[in-house]
């Protein structure tokens, strides 16, 4: 969505001699619109960004309004890229935040909505998976004891 990251993209592609196409126009519109299927999916998905606390202290006190939005936005491209993902593909969704409902929430109602579709262990256990440690298809680290900053990612395949 932004021409300056577009840019700073196909440069970083150009360096490394990596050929790519980059598309760039609303990722949701452009999946629904799509015919094609992909082996890989890789969803960052836009959030509220409330696992980058290290880097912005003052994120709990501003108003984040705007959650409504956000999730509404993640669930619609989690369901186009769904759609679009291969038979035997692999779809991992990720975020930068700590929030249940940017992360959890859509892991269970994608889970539900679409039976076809399977948790992929693709994480090792330690590195922060279920609190029970039975799975390594969700990935959650936890907030006191990781280092880095904080995100949630799920994967599922076809």
């Amino acid at each position: 969505m932004h021409p300056r990251r577009v840019a700073r993209l196909r440069q970083t592609l150009e360096q490394r001699g990596i050929a790519a196409q980059v598309v760039h126009t609303d990722a949701a519109e452009w999946l629904e619109r799509s015919d094609a299927s992909f082996d890989l999916i890789l969803l960052d998905a836009p959030c509220s960004g409330s696992g980058t606390l290290q880097k912005h202290p003052e994120w709990p006190w501003l108003v984040h309004d705007d959650l409504p939005r956000l999730t509404g936005l993640q669930r619609r491209l989690l369901t186009a890229a769904a759609e679009r993902l291969a038979p035997g593909g692999l779809l991992i969704y990720a975020v930068c935040s700590w929030l249940p409902e940017e992360g959890e929430a859509h892991r269970e109602w994608l889970a539900e909505a679409r039976p076809e579709l399977r948790p992929a262990a693709v994480w090792p256990a330690a590195l922060g998976a279920d609190a029970d440690g039975a799975t390594t298809a969700f990935f959650r680290p936890h907030p006191l004891r990781w280092e880095g900053e904080g995100f949630q990612a799920f994967a599922f395949t076809r």
